[in-house]
């Protein structure tokens, strides 16, 4: 039998439940449109089940189908707003970007970042931030630069590894990764790795751990339900572990360059935001940099650097085994420009203007690779109106990069390989409207001429090198790629012939 206590206590409890409730049926009636459409939440799960399997963003695009360009997901308690397609991308991110600006507060990244870094920081902090990356990724750029000769550098010895396997079948993705991992590893540590280096190695490892964990099953777990996943075990706990360890990695790179460091000779990111962080002047309102910020910028920017630059031309090598005759066409530009046989040259980023068809090539595999097809979200700054539906402040929202690479009223046959379709009508490159793989607005990717300059060289360095093609008697390589943050082919295997051998 219940008590007088009791009683009181569930009267009160249901008062309080019809108020909220009252509340939030208020708060609806009085906005000024509807909400954006969507599926059916069910309870606790929201929609996780509805975006279930490996590719989330080609189950977004299929929901955009069903409810329109802008529409609404739950994953448990969090609420997200999709935008769909160039122009509704197009109006968020430029036209209204100021709206859009913000970066949420993913549950996961949180507790891993602790809300700084490049990422994930708002207003002055980031501001500070993203002006050193765009410092150290402009400087020291141009032909006969440090920049260029260590990209040369690093793909000669790509090519020495490859020349090694004699022509027959290797998976070129390790190989890749090395190169580009060594290439953002003197941008930001000043220096570059042995690829037989145990550290280096072991970095590169984790590295891949952390991007896996943090797209797959457990990391959308851990965003919809932070409280209790935090508890519980399982293999997002790993990746805690994983994370304090490249924390590790980078604090020591930071003491060394505390020991060897000299004002007048910054070179790399970490060097550069040291001479910074030391002239900061203290005061309230100052966005003051630490080295927690030092470190979570550092593994951005690595990550970044290196997976997205590894994935594209991963996947160009893939395309180009896939379309031998578009590798036969950027090959007899290359030799027509860089000659070939005995009188052949190296590639400069000089030719840049003058490769057309290379070039197209390298828009057309950033553009049907897709290498970042949900794009970083956005949070909504304020309440608003957009596109006839009410987006509250503090919403997640995200751009989906993949609806705007493959937007049909953008591009025919969005689906196919087909590099001319960056070419005018006298054959010199052109840059589409719809062409953003680094997202477009305040928040684009800094990084975007450093990572086009560093593929243009080792692409062109690579093809005017070899002859790609699959392994004989094999079928094609799949075209699907794996499950990450970061889209990259899955595993196959590819032969590379020297060209002179080739020809002969």
């Amino acid at each position: 039998m219940l008590s007088a206590l009791h009683v009181l206590v569930l009267v009160v409890l249901m008062v309080l439940s019809v108020r909220k409730l009252l509340g939030v049926i208020r708060s609806h009636n009085q906005r000024p449109a509807p909400e954006p459409p969507g599926p059916r939440p069910l309870p606790v799960l929201g929609n996780l089940l509805a975006v279930r399997g490996g590719q989330r963003h080609e189950a977004f695009m299929q929901l955009a189908e069903r409810f329109g360009p802008v529409y609404t997901l739950w994953f448990g308690r969090l609420h997200v707003v999709l935008l769909c397609g160039y122009d509704v991308v197009l109006e968020a991110l430029v036209k209204r970007g100021e709206e859009f600006s913000a970066r949420p507060s993913r549950p996961l990244y949180s507790a891993l970042m602790r809300n700084s870094g490049i990422v994930l920081a708002n207003g002055a902090k980031w501001c500070a931030q993203r002006r050193l990356a765009e410092l150290v990724l402009r400087k020291d750029k141009g032909g006969g630069s440090m920049f260029e000769w260590s990209t040369c550098h690093e793909t000669a010895q790509l090519i020495q590894e490859m020349d090694g396997y004699d022509g027959k079948p290797f998976n070129p993705q390790p190989l890749i990764r090395l190169t580009t991992a060594n290439l953002i590893s003197v941008l930001l540590l000043g220096h570059r790795f042995e690829t037989t280096d145990l550290t280096f190695q072991r970095l590169l490892q984790q590295l891949d751990a952390a991007t896996q964990l943090a797209a797959g099953h457990w990391g959308q777990l851990y965003d919809a339900f932070p409280s209790l996943m935090h508890y519980l075990p399982g293999p997002h706990q790993s990746l805690f572990r994983t994370w304090e360890s490249l924390r590790q990695f980078v604090r020591k790179e930071i003491a060394s360059c505390h020991a060897n460091h000299h004002k007048d000779t910054s070179q790399s990111y970490i060097e550069l935001c040291l001479s910074e962080m030391q002239s900061q002047t203290p005061g309230p309102d100052a966005a003051q940099s630490d080295e927690d910020d030092l470190i979570h910028s550092t593994l951005d920017l690595f990550m970044a650097g290196m997976d997205t630059s590894s994935a594209t031309l991963t996947w160009a090598l893939l395309y180009m085994v896939t379309h031998p005759d578009v590798q036969a066409c950027v090959q007899t530009e290359l030799d027509g420009v860089l000659g070939c046989g005995r009188g052949k040259r190296s590639p400069t980023l000089e030719d840049i203007s003058r490769l057309h068809y290379t070039r197209a090539t390298i828009g057309e595999v950033q553009r049907l690779g897709n290498v970042i097809p949900n794009n970083l979200p956005r949070q909504a700054t304020q309440d608003m109106v957009f596109r006839g539906y009410f987006i509250a402040k503090g919403t997640m929202v995200l751009p989906l990069l993949t609806a705007v690479l493959r937007d049909p009223t953008q591009w025919k046959s969005p689906l196919v390989f087909n590099p001319k379709r960056f070419l005018d009508e006298n054959g010199h490159f052109y840059k589409p409207r719809a062409f953003i793989p680094f997202s477009i607005g305040c928040r684009a990717c800094p990084g975007e001429d450093f990572a086009f300059e560093q593929m243009f060289l080792v692409f062109t360095f690579l093809l005017h090198h070899f002859w790609f093609s699959s392994p004989s008697g094999t079928s094609p390589p799949s075209l699907k790629p794996r499950t990450s943050t970061v889209l990259a082919p899955l595993p196959f295997q590819l032969c590379a012939l020297p060209r002179i051998t080739k020809d002969l």
